[in-house]
């Protein structure tokens, strides 16, 4: 593949080519631009943080997208960005799941 001829020669982007970078939620989060040169605060595994320590990343509001961390990266940003979105566009809900644009009344 063309992609995967292209990332070893930048440095940068070469690290998604390393074993526990399967799950990747931005590119920034391997960036070492961070007070301690290191890479983001979600690229840490959950079991290697305090007990009971918040983390969500300053740069794309990751919770956790190590390899070794269960569950959906972006949980409950996504979630969050989902409803503004539906809200801004005007989408309701149908009956069984399907979302509906709703029409503009012109008076």
């Amino acid at each position: 593949s063309p992609l995967l001829l292209f990332l070893p020669t930048h440095p940068p982007l070469s690290g998604l080519l390393q074993p526990g970078y399967e799950k990747l939620c931005c590119v920034q989060a391997l960036s070492r631009n961070t007070n301690f040169q290191t890479v983001d605060i979600c690229r840490v595994p959950h079991d290697k943080l305090p007990k009971g320590s918040a983390v969500q990343s300053q740069l794309c509001g990751c919770t956790g997208c190590a390899s070794c961390d269960p569950g959906d990266i972006f949980t409950p940003w996504t979630q969050r960005m989902a409803e503004y979105r539906v809200k801004m566009e005007g989408w309701e809900k149908k009956e069984g799941g399907e979302k509906e644009k709703k029409e503009e009344k012109e008076e």
